[in-house]
């Protein structure tokens, strides 16, 4: 009985182990925080970051008086364009591109809507939504 006790321990301190160790492998990801980014119409560049799993970008952004649409372009750091979205201030914004793992991406933030002017956000971003 001792004997099966012991067996029964040591394989679910294993399994845990196993668990964790995956885990920590699926939540890896680069998440960049920005803070008061300059959004102008000819668009600013954040800083890059690398991108671990085949999920979607995703990009938080704080309220900002008014609430103001940013448009965001997806490129590799050597300069391949690989997806866009709009967004607005005051929201969270998962979105599909062809980034892929192993590759490091940066967003340009833009505002190309007629009549609106250059502002700042604060936020966060990050290729991987997991």
């Amino acid at each position: 009985m001792k004997m099966k006790k012991q067996k029964l321990v040591i394989l679910s301190l294993l399994s845990l182990g196993i668990l964790g160790g995956m885990a920590n492998t699926a939540l890896a990801r680069d998440v960049i925080e920005i803070k008061n980014f300059r959004v102008t119409s000819n668009g600013s560049y954040t800083p890059a970051a690398k991108k671990y799993t085949s999920s979607n970008t995703v990009i938080n952004l704080q309220q900002t008086g008014g609430g103001k649409r940013v448009d965001v372009d997806n490129y590799s750091t050597g300069g391949k364009w690989v997806g866009s979205t709009t967004c607005w201030t005051n929201t969270r914004k998962s979105f599909s591109d062809n980034s892929a793992p192993g590759g490091r991406y940066n967003l340009k933030l833009s505002n190309k809507k007629w009549g609106q002017d250059n502002f700042s956000v604060t936020g966060s971003w990050s290729p991987d939504s997991y």
